[in-house]
């Protein structure tokens, strides 16, 4: 019986070392020139050269049930951006081409692009290349109401690439209020502003913004020309520079609930004094 439980106990822990195998083949990473401090590089990746493309994942995909910006992170004690390619849905063919846009809160930009094998171990990647690229995006004050939500943001790009996320990240679709990184094209703009007709009152959305170079371009890589503005969350609770639509404010009400609290107050106030002095 012994020997049994000896080989049943060497095929679960066979079965648990190919499962982290498994996990670890999603995984490349790479510093950043200049080894910018963790906190402060975000970053976008697609992979193939449509334009433009049809989803996005960002720093916020990796293990986003863990919290955001987790994809610029120490590793091995060095500020490293880390990608998860498996966060695409579906997975890129085995030998796809990725790239990742990198931007630092400084508004430094860096590219790289590698084939990503998906039976390898995590791979160092190395630097990606210094470019010179459009300011991020600015989020600005928006709305949420029954018609959908409005977007806007400030910004001197010739056109911008508009995404949207509907998966919340967390043990829960919305446990900590963001998305789990994975974006979906939406439309493509020349202005600073995007009404999303999908996501009216209720409904949760995340959005982001992309800069675009103008004219015709063959490819993704040469199109996107500027990383993504910071996150557009779906209500007040997680950002308190966007808000849902408010109602109009009852002033006379609310005025007059204040009078007769005070009222309330100062009545009891009396009738405590009188019940001392007896």
């Amino acid at each position: 019986m012994k020997a049994w439980r000896t080989v049943l106990l060497a095929a679960v822990m066979m079965g648990l070392a190919t499962v982290v195998v498994s996990a670890g083949a999603t995984l490349d990473y790479g510093t950043v020139p200049g080894t910018p401090a963790v906190g402060t590089v975000t970053w976008i990746a697609w992979h193939g050269d449509t334009f433009p493309p049809l989803q996005l994942i960002t720093e916020d995909s990796v293990s986003p049930g863990l919290g955001t910006n987790r994809g610029y992170q120490l590793v091995s004690g060095t500020p490293s951006w880390r990608m998860q390619v498996r966060q695409f849905d579906p997975d890129p063919a085995s030998g796809a081409t990725v790239t990742i846009l990198l931007t630092s809160v400084g508004g430094s930009n860096w590219r790289d692009n590698f084939s990503w094998v998906n039976t390898a171990p995590p791979t160092n990647q190395g630097e990606p290349l210094a470019i010179t690229a459009d300011a991020r995006p600015r989020m600005l004050l928006g709305s949420q109401d029954d018609t959908g939500k409005t977007i806007h943001w400030s910004g001197t790009a010739a056109s911008y690439l508009i995404y949207r996320s509907q998966n919340g990240s967390g043990t829960t679709p919305d446990d900590n209020g963001a998305s789990n990184g994975r974006y979906d094209y939406v439309a493509t703009v020349n202005g600073t502003t995007y009404h999303d007709t999908l996501c009216g009152t209720g409904k949760k959305c995340w959005h982001i913004v992309v800069p675009a170079s103008g004219g015709t371009a063959i490819n993704a890589g040469e199109a996107i020309s500027g990383g993504h503005s910071e996150e557009s969350n779906p209500t007040a609770v997680t950002m308190s520079t966007f808000r849902a639509a408010d109602p109009a404010v009852n002033w006379p009400l609310i005025v007059g609930a204040g009078v007769l609290a005070l009222a309330v107050l100062g009545g009891l106030a009396v009738t405590r004094r009188r019940a001392v002095r007896r």
